[in-house]
C-alpha cells in the first residue's frame, strides 16, 4: 500500500514537470529482484500489486484523452490533451476518414479534412 501511495506521489510530480521526458523502473517483477527487495509492480507470481494498479488507472484512465465533438460554424476543432498519438475520425457530407496524428508539444499541432 505504501509502494502504491509513493508511486502516485511521485508519477505525478513528474507528469507535472514539463522538463521530465521519461521514467525508467527497474525490476518490473519482484521475481530476481536486485537484492531481493520486493520494488517490482508485480509480485513473484506476476500478480498486479497496488502500485501497478496505480500506474494501470494514473496512465490508461485519468491521463488518456477520449472525446468527441461537432466543429464550429468554421469548421474548427479544438482541444486540449496529453502529448501523444490519436486515432481521429472525421465525418465530412456523410462520409468518415480514420486517421492518426500526433500531439507534440510545440509541434503544428494540426489536422485538416476536406470533402
Amino acid at each position: 500500500k505504501k509502494q502504491a501511495e509513493q508511486v502516485e506521489e511521485f508519477y505525478r510530480a513528474c507528469f507535472s514537470h514539463p522538463a521530465v521526458r521519461a521514467i525508467t523502473w527497474w525490476d518490473f517483477s519482484d521475481f530476481g529482484a536486485w537484492q531481493g527487495v520486493a520494488a517490482g509492480l508485480v509480485r513473484k507470481d506476476l500478480s498486479p500489486k497496488p502500485a501497478y494498479l496505480v500506474l494501470d488507472r494514473l496512465i490508461n484512465k485519468e491521463w488518456t484523452t477520449n472525446l468527441e465533438g461537432k466543429t464550429d460554424s468554421d469548421g474548427n476543432f479544438s482541444f486540449r490533451g496529453f502529448h501523444g498519438k490519436y486515432r481521429v475520425t472525421v465525418t465530412v457530407s456523410g462520409v468518415s476518414k480514420t486517421t492518426d496524428m500526433h500531439l507534440s508539444d510545440g509541434g503544428k499541432n494540426r489536422l485538416e479534412a476536406r470533402s
